[in-house]
């Protein structure tokens, strides 16, 4: 049960990690 919340816990934050990746992505495009 815990490392289920765990991993849970860990997708959820590599989800964001990606989402900011991509605006930082679109970012550096619209600058250069």
């Amino acid at each position: 049960m815990i490392r289920l919340v765990y991993l849970n816990e860990r997708f959820i934050s590599f989800r964001n990690v990606n989402r900011l990746g991509w605006k930082a992505r679109k970012l550096s495009l619209k600058l250069s």
